[in-house]
């Protein structure tokens, strides 16, 4: 299952630019909405 997931996300990452910038983006909102880190770049 684990493997599964991580082979899709791999797919994704390779088939659309914008996955990864988004993934980020995403997680430093989050972090930065809990006050966990500072906003980068």
């Amino acid at each position: 299952m684990r493997e599964n997931a991580l082979r899709d996300l791999a797919s994704r990452a390779a088939a659309d630019p914008g996955f990864l910038q988004q993934g980020r983006k995403d997680l430093e909102d989050t972090l930065t909405k809990h006050g966990s880190v500072e906003r980068c770049g």
